[in-house]
């Protein structure tokens, strides 16, 4: 029988383009995308 493998991605949140500020500014967040594959 195969061994079942398991991945698991965790990339945290971001925010671009705030307010007048188009691509300089950003905001970092406190919350994550995960992905299990």
């Amino acid at each position: 029988m195969a061994e079942e493998r398991r991945i698991t991605v965790q990339v945290p949140a971001s925010t671009s383009n705030l307010g007048s500020g188009f691509d300089a500014l950003g905001m970092a967040l406190q919350i994550h995308s995960r992905y299990d594959i």
